[in-house]
């Protein structure tokens, strides 16, 4: 999943000004704030629309990813990682394997 760590690194680039802009203090903040936010949450949903293409799932939005990435933007790649591995536990619960082997059954009698 090239594609994922772009968006990744991206993230953490957006992370990283916010971040910069509370140790700095900076006048601006809020200002500061409401962009950043803006464009995390077009990076969360390009991340979003990726990892569920990747696994098969419905392209869902999940607003919570943003809200974690603004409250602490020091730990946006590990918050994107638990996102993306929440993903992929989801898609493995979804295809339940089969209960015998494809060379025992050609029908599954219920």
């Amino acid at each position: 999943m090239v594609e994922k760590r772009r968006y990744v690194d991206l993230i953490r680039k957006t992370s990283l000004r916010i971040t910069n802009a509370r140790v700095l203090k900076s006048k601006n903040l809020s200002e500061v704030e409401k962009e950043v936010r803006a464009d995390l949450d077009s990076l969360s949903k390009l991340l979003c629309t990726c990892v569920n293409r990747h696994y098969g799932l419905d392209n869902i939005w999940d607003s919570s990813l943003t809200d974690v990435l603004m409250e602490q933007p020091q730990h946006s790649e590990m918050s994107c990682e638990n996102y993306v591995r929440r993903k992929k536990k989801e898609s493995q619960r979804i295809t339940p394997a089969l209960p015998y082997k494809d060379s025992e059954a050609d029908v599954l009698v219920l």
